[in-house]
């Protein structure tokens, strides 16, 4: 009819985000960063006895889907050495907070660096109640809310335990007599030759 009213009602469906992510030992915490290597800011003194990341909202988190990673001597995360940190993950839906836990924590090394990954894409994805994946990615500095706006990104950050130090700001150490396989630039792998 002519002069009605047209009234319409819609549901905007926004995926789950993660508003912050926290590397813990019982004594200190850091947060991470999302850039390799992490700068001086994004550091624990041991190894982390936990991780906590917490999201905008209820989320199923499937086995698998968040893990933390230890660089291997190459300093190169994506390599064959890498160290795959088994844990446990449990959820709060009350604090939206998820916390995985190393299951063995005193056995993870120091002076490294680490990788904690959030999937948001892939059939492991982090969903939410209504199955939108994460809307993961990582936007510190600028944004401490994760997400380009669009479902499905996963969350990456970075933190370092100990005395390492990022490879801009470190000491290389050279010795030409060592003919071993392994050559990362520290004492204890010291590279063949600068090239």
């Amino acid at each position: 009819l002519p002069g009605g009213d047209f009234v319409a009602f819609f549901a905007v469906q926004i995926a789950p985000r993660v508003t912050g992510v926290v590397a813990r030992t019982s004594a200190s915490a850091t947060s991470l960063d999302s850039q390799f290597p992490p700068g001086s800011g994004f550091v624990l003194p041991t190894p982390p006895t936990s991780v906590e990341a917490t999201f905008t909202e209820v989320v199923n988190i499937p086995v698998g889907s968040f893990r933390l990673t230890g660089v291997g001597p190459d300093l190169v995360f994506g390599s064959a050495d890498d160290i795959q940190v088994a844990g446990t993950v449990t959820f709060n839906p009350v604090t939206l907070v998820a916390t995985f836990v190393p299951t063995n924590p005193g056995a993870l090394p120091n002076d490294t660096f680490y990788r904690v990954v959030l999937d948001g894409t892939g059939a492991n994805a982090i969903t939410d109640l209504a199955n939108i994946p994460l809307d993961g990615e990582n936007n510190e500095p600028v944004s401490s809310v994760s997400g380009d706006g669009n479902a499905g990104g996963d969350w990456v950050g970075f933190f370092r335990t100990g005395s390492i130090v990022p490879s801009s700001d470190r000491t290389i150490f050279v010795d030409v007599t060592n003919t071993g396989l392994q050559e990362n630039g520290s004492a204890q792998f010291p590279f063949n030759t600068i090239q």
